[in-house]
């Protein structure tokens, strides 16, 4: 919890430092006891060759299942500079996972949490979904698996179809590493969304989406989580099928972390 910050960090030194302190940290607690704990790995993106070495280690050497970027505090993720990184996550075969975070402006900053907590998870990851398909990074590397957390999912649709609008009118000029539909990419491809329990369009979106993109979390140790009674919150649902649930709650993580075989 208190890392979820950490992309903020201005000496890239110590940035690095805790990002690694952290992935030894999480596997010295808990991977190495007991091969029932999975986990991502903090990556240091402002140094992207660091970035690199530390996602082999983490992954070939720890047993890490993925990869966690903030949304906030590393740029625009479909930026060139961030290519060498994708192209080692899609040959390592390691999941890319995406946090929101608070997206506001200096000038445009909220005075109360509550505020911040509504507007800048879901901006955030609108702003590097948007970013990362029209720079071509679907495109370049089409088997990369990529998951947005903590924004919820109602959000999709709405940018899909804005995105898909635009690039119609502006895609041949301005997107020239787009190749087709950003939709196309986002519902055809290996790009997965965290779906909040609560949600109520959760079946428009798997009608946009498709039934395997979809998963839960729990948002555990956070205090204001709701698990496990946000389990039953899914599983209860009447407008859900029992595929639709099963894919939500195990199926689809378990294909996005690359662990269908057990591992």
């Amino acid at each position: 919890t208190t890392l979820l910050g950490y992309a903020k960090i201005p000496d890239p030194d110590y940035l690095i430092a805790i990002t690694r302190a952290y992935n030894n940290y999480v596997y010295e607690e808990w991977l190495k006891f007991n091969p029932r704990f999975k986990s991502v790995a903090l990556m240091p993106m402002m140094d992207v060759d660091e970035s690199i070495k530390e996602m082999r280690r983490c992954v070939t050497e720890l047993g890490y299942k993925g990869v966690f970027l903030s949304a906030v505090g590393f740029g625009l993720l479909g930026e060139k500079r961030y290519d060498p990184f994708y192209a080692e996550a899609e040959k390592l075969g390691t999941a890319v996972v995406v946090h929101g975070g608070h997206a506001t402006a200096e000038s445009q900053r909220y005075t109360k949490f509550i505020q911040r907590h509504t507007i800048g998870f879901p901006v955030s990851n609108m702003m590097q979904m948007m970013h990362m398909t029209y720079e071509g990074v679907y495109e370049k590397f089409p088997t990369l698996r990529v998951g947005y957390l903590e924004a919820g999912c109602t959000w999709v649709p709405y940018l899909l179809n804005r995105m898909d609008e635009e690039w119609e009118k502006r895609g041949e000029f301005e997107t020239p590493n787009c190749k087709k539909l950003p939709s196309e990419y986002i519902k055809g491809g290996n790009v997965f969304i965290h779906a909040e329990p609560g949600e109520e369009l959760i079946p428009e979106v798997i009608r946009v989406m498709g039934t395997n993109r979809l998963f839960y979390a729990s948002d555990w140790p956070h205090w204001d989580n709701e698990y496990p009674e946000s389990l039953y919150h899914i599983w209860e649902r009447s407008d859900l099928t029992e595929e639709q649930k099963k894919g939500i709650l195990r199926d689809n993580a378990l294909e996005m972390y690359d662990m269908k075989n057990g591992s």
